[in-house]
């Protein structure tokens, strides 16, 4: 299990003090997309929370519209690309060659579409003045955040609710995606310790007295995020891979780094991801 899920993890893997940071490295276009075997539970955990609130779940406006069915036709040619063995792409049907699973490649609902396709989170951004603005995505998995709280805003703005992020990661971040060319992909990840393995955990409001105990955050939540660059239309799409494994997975070395670095995570960091303050 561990080599996918903490493949790619910055601190506090790495050895060093836990901190905010970019940590994009590039990769080949082909490596965009995960379509391993976890998908299939990952689409079962996806189908519940869309048939509940595909509303909540999947939000498009005006301005989104051109790069959503850019990202849908993106899509599609990557899986015929780099996943033929997984899957079959037809003029309008994809079919998962493991699961069976058929989705109807519909034009006039392409996030709607993507959201039933493959596990992965995406949201789409496109310019506004000199900075991007997240104008339509499908999210099935937010952590403790909602979607119709983020859409229609800045980068910026969207990570308003993170410490220091203006002062220690908004000009690299802007840097970044600065000098980005069509159809380049970056590729981060993060992570976090919780008390549960739910993948699609809505609450917006993070405790502003964090459990004291530790030991009760049992499940490493890691998300694989990729960026990609398309400029016919000129849009960003921020792919979200979510992976969740209990701690007892991980090898010790690796959980001894992970709980050591909660408890020594800055106040304010402490805080934003409701860990234990001071234990």
């Amino acid at each position: 299990m561990t080599a996918g899920v903490l493949a790619g993890l910055t601190p506090p893997l790495d050895g060093k003090p836990l901190r905010w940071s970019v940590g994009t490295r590039p990769i080949p276009v082909n490596q965009w997309l995960n379509v391993d075997s976890t998908r299939h539970d990952t689409m079962r955990a996806k189908d519940a929370v869309l048939d509940r609130d595909t509303a909540g779940s999947v939000i498009t406006t005006p301005a989104g519209v051109q790069a959503s069915d850019a990202l849908l036709a993106a899509i599609c040619d990557h899986l015929s690309a780099w996943h033929s063995v997984e899957f079959a792409v037809t003029n309008g049907e994809v079919v998962d060659l493991e699961s069976g699973r058929r989705t109807l490649v519909d034009r006039t609902k392409p996030l709607e579409t993507v959201a039933r396709m493959l596990p992965q989170d995406f949201c789409v951004l496109t310019p506004s003045a000199d900075t991007w603005r997240m104008t339509a995505a499908t999210v099935c998995f937010t952590s403790r955040w909602n979607l119709e709280s983020k859409i229609g805003l800045t980068i910026g703005e969207i990570h308003g609710p993170v410490p220091g992020y203006e002062q220690r990661v908004a000009h690299a971040v802007d840097h970044v995606i600065g000098r980005m060319d069509d159809g380049s992909v970056l590729k981060r990840s993060n992570w976090t310790l919780l008390d549960t393995p739910e993948l699609h955990l809505r609450e917006p409001a993070r405790s502003t007295a964090p459990t004291t105990n530790i030991e009760k955050l049992q499940w490493l939540r890691v998300e694989h995020q990729a960026l990609r660059r398309f400029t016919n239309p000129d849009a960003l799409i921020f792919t979200i891979d979510t992976r969740v494994r209990h701690i007892g997975d991980v090898p010790s070395v690796d959980r001894q780094r992970l709980r050591e670095a909660v408890r020594t995570a800055p106040a304010d960091i402490a805080a934003y991801k409701a860990w234990p303050v001071g234990t």
